[in-house]
């Protein structure tokens, strides 16, 4: 931009710096382009790092549920068939996402502008479909880590709600929803 402001600076006539303003305009998208394929591709990276981190789990689960009394199996081995699943989807689309990046361009934006788009409404879509499984695959795993905890305490699956607080002091805030619950559920 250094060289441009300085070409732009040393433009004699006024028809060669509107020229100059016609290429600043046409060549640097930074609006149009450049923020949204950054901030799609953020996203992308922080699905694939949670992708990676869940699939690296498989075999603590697996190892987990082994060891898990013979009665809750078939539940946590369904639990389990759908967090894979969940996974295999959220990959299938996280890799249609990857192939979406290179059709966002400066020349597609110019020249090819219904392809840019597409491009666009395509990787939020499958950025949106990753992200749905990767919840429900978040929300499996913390299905299967509520079942396994309570078989180390020696309770079933369906533990008994615990005793009601005293008046004297405060009940414990609710855990919280949302955001970072599939990290907190990767212990197991």
């Amino acid at each position: 931009m250094t060289s441009i402001k300085a070409k732009l600076d040393a433009e004699t006539t006024a028809a060669a710096a509107r020229q100059d303003v016609h290429d600043i305009y046409w060549n640097y998208r930074i609006f149009a382009v450049v923020i949204p394929k950054t901030t799609r591709k953020a996203f992308y990276d922080v699905m694939s790092n949670v992708d990676a981190k869940l699939k690296g789990l498989e075999p603590k689960i697996e190892d987990a549920i082994s060891k898990a009394p013979a009665g809750e199996r078939a539940q946590l081995n369904q639990l389990y068939s759908d967090y894979k699943a969940q996974l295999s989807e959220a990959e299938s689309q996280l890799d249609a996402a990857l192939g979406q990046f290179d059709t966002l361009s400066v020349a597609n934006y110019d020249n090819a502008r219904a392809t840019f788009e597409t491009a666009l409404t395509d990787l939020r879509n499958d950025e949106s479909t990753a992200h749905t499984g990767l919840r429900k695959a978040a929300g499996d795993l913390h299905q299967i880590r509520q079942i396994l905890a309570g078989n180390k305490g020696g309770a079933s699956a369906t533990r008994a709600p615990p005793p009601a607080a005293s008046s004297s002091s405060p009940a414990p805030p609710p855990p919280a929803a949302g955001r970072g619950r599939c990290l907190r559920a990767v212990t197991l």
